[in-house]
């Protein structure tokens, strides 16, 4: 499975969104600060596949995402990459072989797709917050 450095992932997420990735409850609080975000409580996510809480995502776009689990802080490291052509339900197959039956949605997942300004956010306590952000203003 393909990952992307931190480095890379922190620069580009600054860049883009203005954002800076310290923990979970700090970046649902940016989401908050969006100008468009949502979230809702998923009552029974514990019992609940991946396929099934991917269709909670409405916002998600079609296109490359940054996929952050658990595992993204294991070496090698870093964000995964789920191309276009992956949907991410069959990414979520591909990572539960990866990692030894573990469900991608099996602590804090966060999702990312950089051109529309999205960010998914999936707390372990089963909240699901997605935002849209503006784009930030030209600096010199």
């Amino acid at each position: 499975m393909q990952q992307i450095p931190w480095d890379t992932f922190r620069d580009t997420l600054f860049r883009q969104l203005g954002l800076k990735l310290h923990d979970v409850d700090q970046l649902i609080h940016d989401v908050e600060q969006s100008d468009q975000y949502r979230w809702q409580r998923i009552e029974g996510f514990e019992s609940r596949s991946d396929a099934e809480l991917i269709t909670q995502l409405h916002w998600l776009p079609v296109g490359d995402l940054l996929v952050i689990t658990d595992n993204s802080y294991r070496e090698p490291g870093g964000p995964f990459v789920v191309k276009d052509r992956e949907p991410l339900v069959q990414f979520s197959e591909r990572y539960q072989q990866a990692h030894d039956g573990e469900y991608l949605f099996n602590g804090d997942v966060l999702i990312f797709h950089f051109a529309f300004r999205y960010v998914g956010i999936f707390h372990h306590e089963g909240v699901l917050s997605e935002a849209i952000f503006s784009p930030r203003p030209a600096t010199e």
